[in-house]
């Protein structure tokens, strides 16, 4: 039975995987912790960061950040580790690009 139920858990997990969109990345992120699953979080949230533009000025993320503060701060942890990693940013250039301008 445990077998049983290993395998229709990969199986839900690889079909949430497959179905992810830009409108239900957060549900899918959500379900991820309950109960944990570091697989399905980490595509969740791999799958936000590269999709931020699209996901972030929205309602919906802005609800999500606030019920979630948690895995908001995971989002945004990989997204500046991405910034750091892909262009080298180093903490004083993410300053600079974020100032507010005279």
């Amino acid at each position: 039975m445990k077998k049983f139920q290993n395998n229709l858990q990969e199986l839900c997990k690889a079909h949430l995987i497959s179905i992810t969109t830009l409108s239900n990345v957060l549900d899918i992120l959500e379900m991820s912790t309950i109960p944990s699953d570091n697989r399905l979080k980490s595509w969740a949230t791999f799958f936000i960061v590269t999709h931020m533009e699209e996901i972030v000025y929205t309602s919906k993320y802005k609800l999500f950040v606030h019920q979630n503060p948690d895995l908001g701060l995971d989002i945004t942890q990989l997204f500046v580790d991405a910034l750091r990693s892909e262009f080298g940013y180093t903490d004083q250039q993410l300053r600079s690009a974020v100032l507010p301008k005279p």
